[in-house]
């Protein structure tokens, strides 16, 4: 009967002499199943075992993730098995380390995070009182706005108003206000609204990406910056294109400007606006981590705010800069909401509190920590399941940066050796629609039969793009004879990214009466988190009966 390696190790240390079968059985316990976690695999691979999540796997030395390291039975060839569920209590830790040295190289552990968040809903006409205190906010000409925003659901579509601050006496009345929605009929495809005003001197930005632009169910980041070059918004960590209208400049023109006024501001508020004549235009939705810098932020800034998620505390990044930072859903103090930062503004929650507006989300995070303790988020999901898995082709190759995982190379002329098949995702969009009736502006195209949907965020008439690369877009359509009571007039359909028109056009011209078609293609370069929709023109915006039309969108 074979012994095992405890007993081996035993009979050793007494210094008895082994014999043959012994000393062979001790080379042999190497790989043992029943010992220290060492297990063997049906297909003969050596695996690491932790039973249950109380039993902490120790790892000697360096760690090198061969392919795959996850909470599976299942391990490719040459891959490191790791069996027994990763626990939320970090029972199983692990120590990465590169082999070589790089820039890219990081060590330190990896375990699994488990963390509340909340925010704070407004609907039915409650809001945010801050009235009293804006005084505090007097002095800045320049500074940010930061504020993650969430549709109701059902979403409104109509106008809502995230914050206001003003007066409406008369005959200077003053305000400030961000809001969603149009706001005024010569701005139907507007999305959200930054306006300045001191009696009849103003401006406002209007960034048009559709009126249902902040209808999809997510959390949307907005930023508003102020500073010597004027306005600048964004809209999650991408800057927008906006009409300017009024008569002032922005540049300089922030929470100061409002004190230039006879009628300096008396009312401050979230989620609703007060003209003087009592509440209106409500937010139907949720607000969290509403902050107000007295710096302007640069875009790259901004595109990591918003890569960094909602969940991160302003306050490790940017503790001087914060003048004001309501973190809403995360006070105990509720229906008392405090700030943090320079100026210490406590607001009022008003309303129905029957249910509690504070809603709870539990998310799952794959943490990377280093040796100095710093802790790179690398995977997120939602709800108590598995934080995620991890691929690596080699302990060499495996590297964090800005909260991804990589696989590369430091040489970028030194191939990547990759073992297996490597498939790309596709990216695919096909639909189609019949019998579209419209007249007057320009109207958007909403697709009724979908012929093909692959790794799409697609709604029925706006792509969202999720993954980087070229893509082909072609569209056309089918103008219906004049005697079915459509203009033979010029029609025109047009590609949009980001709610702006983009050259080139399917035009249908001016006929005798008889039925035309058009079509269009073209090739863009396209970035995650642009929008491409498709809008219907014509002449003097006569009627438009379109009898057939189609729009195809993929990768190369």
């Amino acid at each position: 009967m074979k012994q095992s390696r405890e007993q081996l190790k035993a009979y050793f240390e007494r210094g008895d002499t082994p014999t043959s079968e012994q000393f062979g059985e001790l080379i042999e316990s190497g790989v043992n199943q029943l010992d220290d976690g060492l297990t063997v695999t049906p297909e003969q691979r050596v695996g690491i075992n932790s039973n249950s999540p109380q039993s902490r796997l120790a790892v000697g030395g360096n760690l090198t993730v061969g392919k795959e390291l996850c909470n599976t039975v299942a391990a490719p060839a040459n891959g490191l098995l790791v069996q027994g569920p990763v626990s939320t209590e970090e029972a199983l830790r692990l120590k990465v380390q590169r082999s070589t040295p790089s820039a890219r190289a990081s060590e330190g552990q990896l375990y699994v995070k488990e963390q509340d968040f909340y925010q704070l809903k407004i609907a039915g006409g409650s809001y945010v009182d801050l009235t009293g205190q804006q005084d505090k906010l007097s002095h800045l000409s320049t500074g940010t706005l930061s504020v993650w925003y969430h549709p109701d659901n059902p979403p409104s579509t109509g106008p809502q108003n995230i914050l206001y601050l003003g007066n409406p006496g008369q005959p200077e009345p003053c305000y400030l206000f961000l809001g969603i929605g149009p706001w005024t009929e010569a701005y139907g495809d507007e999305c959200l609204n930054f306006t300045v005003a001191d009696n009849h001197s103003w401006y406002s930005g209007y960034v048009q990406r559709g009126h249902d632009y902040f209808t999809r169910h997510r959390w949307y980041h907005i930023v508003v910056v102020v500073d010597s070059q004027g306005l600048r918004i964004y809209l999650d960590g991408i800057e927008q294109s906006y009409d300017l209208q009024g008569n002032r400049p922005p540049a300089n023109h922030f929470f100061n400007t409002l004190w230039e006024s006879a009628n300096i501001p008396d009312r401050f508020y979230l989620g609703v606006r007060n003209l003087g004549n009592g509440f209106d235009v409500h937010l139907q939705g949720y607000l969290d981590e509403f902050a107000i810098l007295n710096t302007s932020l640069q875009a790259e800034e901004i595109a990591e705010l918003f890569r960094a998620g909602r969940e991160t505390d302003l306050r490790t990044l940017y503790s001087s800069e914060l003048e004001a930072y309501w973190r809403l859903g995360d006070a105990d103090q509720f229906p008392h909401l405090p700030s943090y930062g320079n100026q210490e503004i406590t607001g009022k929650f008003k309303g129905d509190v029957d249910p509690l507006p504070i809603q709870k989300e539990t998310q799952q995070t794959l943490m990377f920590q280093d040796g100095k303790g710093q802790e790179t988020p690398i995977t997120q999901q939602r709800g108590a399941t598995q934080a995620g898995q991890l691929w690596g082709q080699k302990g060499d190759n495996l590297y964090f940066t800005e909260g991804f995982v990589g696989i590369g190379t430091p040489d970028p002329t030194m191939p990547l050796q990759v073992n297996g098949l490597v498939e790309r995702q596709h990216v695919a969009l096909s639909v189609y629609g019949t019998h579209h009736i419209s007249s007057g502006s320009i109207q958007r195209v909403i697709y009724a039969t979908t012929h093909l949907l692959e790794n799409c965020e697609w709604d029925g008439g706006i792509l969202t793009v999720t993954q980087p690369g070229i893509y082909s877009m072609a569209l056309g359509f089918t103008r219906d004879a004049h005697s079915n009571g459509g203009t033979d007039n010029d029609i025109y359909m047009r590609f949009r990214i980001d709610g702006q028109p983009i050259t080139g056009v399917a035009w249908a011209g001016e006929g005798d009466g008889r039925r035309a078609t058009a079509s269009y293609s073209i090739l863009r370069r396209l970035k995650p988190g642009q929008q491409v929709d498709t809008i219907f023109d014509s002449d003097a915006g006569l009627k438009r009966f379109i009898q057939t039309y189609y729009l195809t969108i993929f990768r190369l």
